[in-house]
C-alpha cells in the first residue's frame, strides 16, 4: 500500500530536482538592473524601505551638485590663470638667420637665428 506523500516530503523532493538549476546573482550590476525591474522585491524577497530610496536620491543630488560646484570652481580658476599669464608667441624669420662660420675646415651644421 502506498503511503501518502507530506508536503514536506513533496518540497525536498522539489528542490532536489531544482537543485542543478542555477543562476548567476549579485554584483553592483545585477543589484541595480532587479531593483529597477522589480525582481528584487518581486523574486528574491527584499523589500527596500522608502528611507533608502530616499538616501540614494539624496547622494545622487549632492553628487551632481558637487559636480557642479566643482566645474564651476576649476573653470573659474582656470580662467583666473589664463589672465594672469599671457601667451608667449614666437615667430621666424629665415632672413635673420646666420650659418656659424667653418670651424678648421668643417662645417658644424648649426645655424643661429635672432
Amino acid at each position: 500500500e502506498l503511503a501518502e506523500e507530506s508536503t514536506h516530503d513533496l518540497a525536498l523532493l522539489n528542490f532536489t530536482k531544482l537543485s542543478d538549476k542555477t543562476e548567476r546573482v549579485g554584483g553592483f550590476k545585477w543589484a541595480w538592473k532587479s531593483l529597477i525591474s522589480g525582481d528584487l522585491k518581486a523574486k528574491e524577497g527584499i523589500w527596500l524601505h522608502t528611507r533608502l530610496y530616499a538616501g540614494l536620491l539624496s547622494q545622487l543630488v549632492v553628487v551632481v551638485i558637487v559636480l557642479f560646484i566643482g566645474s564651476n570652481v576649476s573653470a573659474s580658476l582656470f580662467d583666473l590663470t589664463k589672465e594672469q599669464h599671457q601667451k608667449c608667441a614666437a615667430t621666424f624669420d629665415p632672413s635673420n638667420c646666420v650659418a656659424l662660420p667653418n670651424i678648421q675646415g668643417t662645417n658644424p651644421g648649426v645655424i643661429a637665428c635672432t
